[in-house]
């Protein structure tokens, strides 16, 4: 074995600690996404084909003819209902929701 073959116990430790470092990182990554992505989900408790969402209309925007400020803006209301088909308060005994837009003037 030639000196530059030589790895010390020093180097190897080094890498070891770099090694075992990378791979926390690498694994609290993985942990942190799949955190991110579950607390990113409105309605926890309720199955996502459940999930029902009118699309937000768009006619308040700014950059919608006529271009400006409509003076306008939408509100989200949801409605839950549970498995029987009652109307809920809350999305806690809730199966499903709706999710429909109010428009609200700002005059």
């Amino acid at each position: 074995m030639s000196h530059e073959d030589y790895v010390s116990p020093e180097e190897r430790a080094s890498v070891r600690g770099g090694i075992a470092v990378l791979l926390v990182l690498i694994f609290g990554a993985i942990a942190f996404g799949f955190h991110a992505i579950n607390a990113a989900h409105p309605y926890p408790n309720i199955k996502t084909e459940n999930i029902h969402v009118a699309t937000m209309p768009q006619d308040c925007d700014f950059a919608t003819a006529p271009l400006g400020n409509k003076l306008c803006h939408y509100e989200k209301i949801e409605s839950f209902v549970d498995r029987e088909g009652q109307s809920v308060p809350t999305q806690t005994n809730a199966a499903q929701v709706f999710v429909t837009w109010k428009r609200v003037t700002e005059i």
